[in-house]
C-alpha cells in the first residue's frame, strides 16, 4: 500500500502535506518525556496550580548573558527550560528575558545597580572569561539570578 501510494502522482505531495502538518502541530504543542526516575524535569502539581492561577503578569529577568564559561552557559540553558515549561503552563501571565547586568551603563549607575542586587541576595561571582580572540582573558562578575 505504501509502495503504491508513493509511486503515484500525488502520493509525495501527501506525504510532504502530512510532514508539514506533524511539524507544525508539535511546535504548538509543547510536549516532554521526563524518564528520570526521580522525575527532574516534571513540574510538580503545586506549582502548576500556582502558575495557572496567576492572576497578572509576571516578568522575570536572568542576569545569565553574554560570554559566560561553560558552567554558567549550561545553568543559563537549564534555566531557559525550566523557564519555558513554566511559561507554557502560565498561560500568557509569566515572561523572562536574559540580561547581562549593567551592560550599557555608566560606572555610576553601574555600581548602583550591583549594590541593589547584593542587597536583595543577589550576590556576583568573579570568573575569568575569553574576551576576545587573542585578548587573552579577563575577570568579570556574574551574577547568576533572577
Amino acid at each position: 500500500m505504501m509502495n503504491r501510494l508513493l509511486k503515484s502522482r500525488y502520493g509525495w505531495l501527501l506525504l510532504l502535506v502530512i510532514l508539514v502538518a506533524v511539524n507544525i502541530l508539535f511546535h504548538t504543542l509543547h510536549f516532554r518525556a521526563d524518564l528520570t526516575a526521580e522525575k527532574r524535569y516534571t513540574i510538580s502539581p503545586p506549582t502548576r496550580t500556582l502558575l495557572k492561577g496567576l492572576q497578572d503578569r509576571v516578568d522575570i529577568t536572568v542576569f545569565l548573558e553574554g560570554d559566560l564559561p561553560a558552567g554558567f552557559k549550561k545553568l543559563a540553558t537549564a534555566t531557559d527550560d525550566m523557564l519555558s515549561s513554566f511559561k507554557g503552563e502560565a498561560l500568557n501571565n509569566l515572561g523572562y528575558n536574559f540580561t547581562r547586568p549593567g551592560e550599557g551603563m555608566d560606572d555610576t549607575a553601574r555600581v548602583a545597580l550591583y549594590d541593589s542586587l547584593r542587597r536583595i541576595g543577589i550576590n556576583p561571582t568573579n570568573v575569568k572569561a575569553q574576551a576576545k580572540e587573542g585578548e587573552g582573558m579577563e575577570e568579570r562578575l556574574v551574577f547568576p539570578g533572577a
